[in-house]
């Protein structure tokens, strides 16, 4: 175990040897993440477990965990949300079809048997954000949809006092064609 984690490895030679990685990235390194979130300071904690047995081959396990700021698409305001993600992944050097369609494991390639870990730990990351970032509890939001609602109210209002002052109902046309 090391706090270290190897930028890039021999994700084919740390299987066969069964090691494990844990420690720290710096979010500061992944910069499709920075431009993905509103911010992403700190690091992301990293277990990764290398192994290969005849049955399945190299793989990569393991978790990671990071804290991240995205915007609230509900009421727009920053939050942070923290990412804990565990996967599995079968190693491959070349891009194949697999005989085993019914797996479980997904393909990661690692061309020439190098992995980028930053780059892998990245794509882990970006893959863990939701579609559309919002609060949890929706308490969260309540102090900005309760103004929104009460904005509509108030228009509400005036909108029924100007149709109230014409005295027009959309609907006489209907009753007219009723009476026929």
């Amino acid at each position: 175990m090391s706090s270290q984690i190897p930028v890039r490895v021999d994700a084919f030679r740390l299987a066969e040897r069964g090691v494990r990685h844990s420690g720290v990235l710096p979010l500061r390194q992944m910069p499709r993440l920075q431009s993905a979130v509103s911010r992403a300071e700190g690091d992301a904690k990293c277990d990764l477990v290398f192994s290969h047995s005849r049955y399945t081959g190299s793989q990569l396990r393991g978790s990671l965990q990071a804290d991240i700021e995205l915007v609230c698409q509900r009421c727009m305001k920053p939050f942070v949300f923290s990412i804990s993600t565990d996967f599995c992944f079968k190693l491959v050097e070349h891009e194949v079809i697999s005989d085993d369609e019914f797996s479980e494991t997904e393909i990661l390639l690692a061309p020439e048997g190098m992995l980028d870990i930053v780059t892998f730990v990245e794509d882990e990351l970006l893959l863990s954000i939701p579609v559309v970032p919002s609060h949890n509890n929706e308490k969260d939001c309540d102090e900005w949809v309760q103004q929104l609602l009460s904005q509509r109210a108030t228009l509400d209002e005036e909108e029924g006092e100007d149709s109230a002052d014409k005295g027009e109902n959309p609907f006489a046309v209907l009753a007219n064609l009723k009476k026929h």
